[in-house]
């Protein structure tokens, strides 16, 4: 990555994180409601972290692991408890902002992949449509965000 694509890319990492803990706070607060296994919360607290070292790994080789590491603790977290899907969509946001569109692509179609087979025979089709409403937001922001940032520089 270019060092003149180093502040962009750490600001929005930090408008994302913001997002992420958001996301977390309603985690929390549904294990405060009896809701939430311990597990779920460790690897919400764990995917959190990592998502928020990002800012570590500028390099492509290292910006690889970091994205394959929250690839595998979200699929873990929706496997164990379908409704923490919703952590995707920071990480859509981001990739859309930073990655290619390709990538985006591939990941914003996997997410919902993964979030349909996770549901198995119980989730409904409104379900989906929703969830790839509100994934198809994730990019929308993330690639508006990519062109403000290219206006400025």
């Amino acid at each position: 990555m270019r060092s003149s694509r180093l502040p962009a890319f750490l600001r929005v990492l930090l408008v994302l994180a913001v997002f992420a803990a958001g996301m977390l706070g309603i985690v929390g607060a549904w294990q405060a409601q009896g809701g939430a296994p311990l597990g779920v919360i460790v690897g919400t607290v764990v995917l959190f972290v990592v998502f928020s070292a990002g800012g570590l790994s500028m390099r492509s080789r290292s910006r690889g692991m970091w994205w394959a590491a929250l690839l595998v603790l979200w699929v873990v977290l929706v496997l164990n408890a379908p409704s923490t899907e919703w952590l995707a969509l920071p990480l859509i946001a981001l990739a859309a902002a930073t990655e290619s569109r390709t990538a985006v692509a591939a990941g914003a179609v996997g997410a919902l992949v993964v979030v349909a087979a996770a549901g198995g025979g119980d989730i409904a089709i409104s379900s989906i449509v929703i969830y790839a409403c509100a994934l198809g937001l994730a990019v929308l922001t993330g690639l508006g965000y990519r062109r403000l940032m290219a206006r400025s520089e």
